[in-house]
């Protein structure tokens, strides 16, 4: 079954042809391990969101604005246990792509 970015298909054109192929891409989820990143994390989601269709921080219990912040942003929250293995277990299993991308919170992922 062919599946996609966003819900939109890549279509590109193979050089010398008239015919179109459909390029089949995951989907794909970042997951995002935080704890206490509200002055970082919009940016980070904002960046994530440009090239997945799921983006889910996973906070380990903050004590700033990094779930509202998360949120306003577009990410889905989600609190775990405290701990990094924790955290990234927790947001594995509670993704919906069929590929997982594990970003730091700091971290913010190329334009595309």
């Amino acid at each position: 079954m062919p599946t996609t970015v966003r819900n939109r298909p890549l279509r590109s054109r193979p050089r010398g042809s008239t015919a179109y192929v459909t390029v089949d891409l995951v989907e794909l989820s970042v997951v995002i391990p935080t704890l206490n990143e509200g002055g970082c994390i919009e940016r980070t989601v904002r960046s994530a969101l440009a090239g997945a269709s799921d983006v889910l921080v996973v906070d380990g219990g903050s004590s700033d604005a990094t779930r509202e912040r998360a949120c306003a942003a577009g990410a889905r929250v989600l609190v775990a246990e405290r701990g990094r293995a924790r955290q990234l277990a927790a947001g594995a299993a509670a993704t919906r792509g069929e590929a997982i991308v594990f970003l730091h919170a700091d971290t913010l992922l190329p334009a595309t």
